[in-house]
């Protein structure tokens, strides 16, 4: 008796025609920028290119401009600025309203989260684990030896 194994049974999740359409997509993916072979597994300091991104801020990087500005090529700018976050809040996070917040890191960001919540929410104690990212310890550890607004004096990390 023959058993038939499915194709997720086996590891694949797309067909093999489809992840060669969504790998070409990519910059870089099996090769280093000089041509050495490499597999891509980054986890800390990097991030795939999507080649249609990259393109799009490629044509907006060139205006010597920037959107705060008052005249036609930065009000333009602006515009396209102001579609981008829209477009990422609805299209990607499927929000309708709320804020978006950018960092060039993940843990640029847990760390000034973490500031905000230590600064506002009152009460004296932090509590993270060792099950965290290592940047939101580092964050409750500096945001505890603060003072925070709300209580005016250095809260205890756990």
């Amino acid at each position: 008796m023959r058993v038939m194994v499915s194709e997720q049974e086996k590891g694949v999740f797309f067909p093999a025609d489809l992840l060669a359409q969504i790998r070409e997509k990519f910059y870089y993916l099996d090769h280093e920028p000089d041509g050495r072979k490499r597999i891509f597994f980054e986890n800390a300091g990097g991030s795939l290119r999507l080649k249609q991104c990259v393109e799009a801020k490629m044509e907006y990087e060139k205006y010597p401009d920037c959107p705060e500005r008052i005249h036609e090529t930065a009000l333009m700018l602006k515009t396209v600025q102001k579609q981008g976050t829209e477009d990422i809040m609805k299209v990607i996070f499927g929000a309708s309203s709320g804020a978006l917040m950018t960092e060039l890191t993940a843990s640029q960001a847990m760390f000034y989260m973490v500031g905000v919540v230590a600064q506002l929410v009152s009460g004296s104690n932090i509590v993270t684990s060792v099950l965290e990212h290592p940047s939101a310890f580092d964050a409750a550890k500096y945001y505890a030896r603060r003072p925070a607004k709300s209580c005016g004096w250095p809260r205890r990390i756990r």
